[in-house]
């Protein structure tokens, strides 16, 4: 099989898959009359179906043509693109920079990007397993309570200890060792706890705003998922998931909420 057939059947996957495992979940649900949770319908998604895009990728590297290699070649051409292009050098502030300057620090750039794209997976994923599982449960199943929304989204201190300890491993192991491939997992499993952590953050803002409004609105989530993108703000929802995380603030909210 060449690239393009390989890299077709990893993004069909993607769209796919957690629309059958989100579909056969609630349907097996709804048949037997019992509820299952969110977290565990969203959970067997996202694990189900980046284990079997990493299958593919795992295909193209022992057997068929090797992904990194593509993603190498097709960064090249990128860099020579960039190279000729006074705008696009502009728009990397590479336009004072000598060639082979600006090839290696693109190089770099790329390189640093494309370690991470264990963790780009699993984002993009989720964010497909989130959408397909709010329309399915909608449109086909007429369930309009139940919604997964950034609200719903918590990372509690257990788990947040789990994912510490995961990252831990691999990064002690891969130092000791020099063992480049634990060091890259480790890498990978610090973003998708950051990530997890700014979602936190932003969960925490919205329920706090949702508190004080005694509803839930439009506008608290689209304040939360707003912060995620300007500048700084990540770096804000950051601080304010640890707090949340480590002081138990959601808890305390939700306990707030309750009395009043």
């Amino acid at each position: 099989m060449n690239m393009t057939t390989l890299l077709t059947m990893a993004i069909t996957a993607a769209l796919l898959l957690p629309a059958v495992t989100v579909f056969t979940t609630l349907n097996v649900g709804k048949t037997r009359k019992i509820r299952v949770e969110e977290k565990r319908i969203l959970s067997l998604s996202i694990v189900s179906t980046a284990t079997v895009i990493f299958a593919i990728i795992a295909y193209m590297d022992f057997v068929g043509p090797n992904l990194y290699s593509f993603i190498e070649s097709k960064m090249n051409e990128i860099v020579k693109f960039i190279l000729e292009n006074k705008e696009a050098r502009f728009a990397f502030d590479l336009q004072n920079s000598s060639d082979a300057f600006a090839t290696l620090s693109l190089k770099d750039t790329f390189k640093e990007v494309s370690s991470i794209f264990p963790a780009m997976v699993f984002l993009w994923v989720a964010l497909i397993s989130v959408a397909e599982y709010n329309l399915i449960r909608l449109m086909l199943f007429r369930q309009h309570q139940g919604k997964y929304t950034l609200r719903e989204f918590k990372l509690d201190y257990p788990q947040f200890i789990k994912f510490a300890i995961i990252y831990i491993i691999p990064r002690v192991l891969g130092g000791i060792y020099k063992n480049h491939i634990l060091l890259n997992i480790a890498v990978n499993i610090n973003v998708l706890l950051r990530i997890l952590i700014i979602l936190e953050g932003a969960a925490y803002v919205i329920n706090s705003l949702a508190a004080r409004a005694g509803k839930e609105r439009i506008y608290q989530q689209i304040i939360g998922i707003g912060l995620i993108f300007i500048p700084y703000g990540h770096q804000a929802l950051l601080i304010i998931g640890i707090f949340s995380i480590g002081f138990k603030m959601r808890d305390k909210l939700s306990q707030n909420t309750s009395k009043k």
